[in-house]
């Protein structure tokens, strides 16, 4: 009995017909993981973007997040897996083709996607896989729906999860920062034939930026009103620069506007040397990669290829002519801990 059934006892008691004895439930969980350097880890994948010269923010950083595909490309494949579990005593198989499941993975963001493939072992003596593409469903994200028959989940698997979602990216286009979420469900050929949500909008992989980034909430294209960044490199080797635009309409336009610019090079920071940025530098940063960015108020990230410990930021804005302020710059600080998980603070100041 899938979803639960309750066992009654009945009772030879005056007003009283029944009392609920025990409840049998499926027992059903699924969680996702990932591997790096051979291990498992009970939490979601995390690809790092690779900003280096070479790279330029279209390939991600060899961790060797797997290991068992053949002649697979680190750089250009996010990897996670789901593990199904099923702790009721009595125990179900789902095995036939009647036994069915649905995966749902929802994009970060349409940046730089070959395409998105569902894995299954096909015998588990040779770590043979087989791929099948998942169906781009647009706005819905990617789907697949089959049996689990001739996709077998290996459920409860103390050493390794072989059902495998890859995420692979064009080697072309700038890959962009985001969280991709996963649902996940089985229906068991049961009589009620009750689908079991197990995953719903879980997080599945992270995709961040290699290197210290720092958000300048207002940056302004107006000379007289522009911008100064100063960085510090402490780190013994020069870091490149890169900065994301995030801005409006124009100078007498106060409503959104879909002015977002990624990937644009400002240069490098000597190593043990601090550099400025004026407001001229970043208007012909942005003007030369982007020619029709119209912004007059816009946000900066700004993203260093270095370690977070060497760098230091700070703002200033030109008051017209009555000298500077400072503006905030607010900074981010993650690590993984020892189990895979992202510990430390987002942007803040």
């Amino acid at each position: 009995a899938i979803g639960g059934v309750n066992s009654p006892l009945q009772a030879p008691l005056r007003g009283v017909k029944t009392i609920p004895l025990l409840t049998f439930s499926d027992g059903w969980s699924a969680k996702v993981t990932h591997f790096t350097n051979g291990k498992r880890y009970y939490s979601p994948a995390t690809s790092m973007i690779d900003i280096s010269e070479i790279a330029q923010r279209k390939k991600f950083i060899s961790e060797g997040n797997d290991t068992n595909f053949e002649n697979d490309t680190y750089s250009n494949r996010s990897v996670f897996a789901l593990h199904l579990e099923n702790q009721a005593e009595y125990g179900v198989s789902i095995d036939s083709i009647n036994d069915t499941f649905k995966i749902k993975v929802n994009r970060a963001s349409i940046c730089a996607i070959r395409s998105i493939s569902f894995y299954t072992l096909v015998n588990d003596s040779t770590i043979h896989l087989k791929k099948t593409q998942m169906y781009d469903g647009e706005s819905s994200g990617y789907i697949f729906e089959s049996d689990l028959k001739r996709y077998p989940f290996y459920i409860n698997n103390s050493t390794n999860d072989w059902n495998r979602i890859v995420i692979e990216t064009d080697a072309k286009n700038p890959i962009c920062q985001g969280m991709w979420r996963v649902d996940f469900s089985i229906t068991p050929n049961e009589a009620d034939k009750k689908e079991q949500k197990l995953l719903q909008n879980a997080d599945a992989a992270d995709w961040k930026i290699d290197g210290m980034k720092f958000i300048v909430p207002y940056l302004n294209t107006d000379q007289n009103y522009g911008t100064f960044i100063i960085v510090t490199n402490r780190g013994d080797k020069k870091a490149p620069v890169y900065m994301d635009v995030y801005g409006d309409s124009g100078k007498d336009e106060g409503e959104a506007s879909n002015s977002y610019y990624t990937n644009i090079p400002l240069g490098y920071i000597p190593k043990r040397s601090t550099r400025i940025f004026f407001p001229k530098d970043l208007n012909q940063a942005i003007w030369q990669r982007f020619p029709a960015f119209k912004a007059y108020r816009y946000m900066g990230k700004f993203i260093v290829g270095a370690d977070d410990n060497d760098i230091e930021a700070a703002a200033f804005q030109q008051d017209g002519g009555n000298g500077k302020r400072s503006i905030p710059v607010l900074t981010e600080s993650l690590h993984q801990d020892q189990n895979g998980r992202w510990v430390g603070h987002r942007f803040h100041q």
